[in-house]
């Protein structure tokens, strides 16, 4: 099973933030055993939706809401060294995001499936398309998140991986 690639980063900083508020004010005390008990938990006591969840078991299906450089080399690196023999990318993004700072991030051998989220900052599918083409990566515009999901689904072989990602709204859409 995948894990985020940035939990952690996360937990590290987590427990060092919680080591030094215990040395810097004494009433906050710091346990090891009561904040990993916390993070093994943290799904069940936190509404925490859309950062490496996963949807489905067979096909598997991720969404991440990852959105910039920074996250999505993470995401995009620990997908690569889970070695799927395919990955089929559902993307939808906003309309101000600036692709060219993210697009030369993802897999030319991938297939594609380019959505517009349905809100009104969306991305039109058949522009990123284009743009995505530009960089080498190549697929099929849709109408919907959903949409582009089933016709993921639809082309995914026995072991292949589903990542569903761009935005924030994208991961919404399939949640």
């Amino acid at each position: 099973m995948l894990h985020a690639p940035y939990q952690l980063k996360n937990i590290i900083t987590a427990l060092s933030s919680l080591k030094q508020l215990s040395k810097t004010f004494k009433k906050y005390q710091f346990s090891k055993s009561s904040a990993i008990k916390s993070f093994t938990q943290l799904y069940k006591s936190v509404y925490y939706i859309g950062r490496w969840q996963t949807l489905s078991k067979n096909p598997l299906i991720i969404t991440d809401s990852a959105h910039n450089q920074a996250g999505l080399t993470q995401v995009l690196t620990a997908l690569k060294k889970a070695n799927y023999p395919n990955v089929h990318f559902v993307l939808g993004f906003v309309n101000d995001k600036k692709l060219d700072s993210i697009l030369h991030l993802f897999p030319k051998d991938a297939s594609y499936y380019f959505a517009k989220a349905n809100i009104p900052r969306g991305l039109n599918a058949e522009d990123l398309k284009v743009q995505a083409n530009q960089k080498g990566l190549n697929g099929r515009a849709y109408k919907s998140v959903r949409i582009a999901l089933s016709a993921a689904k639809k082309s995914a072989k026995k072991g292949d991986l589903i990542y569903v990602g761009g935005s924030i709204f994208t991961s919404a859409e399939v949640m």
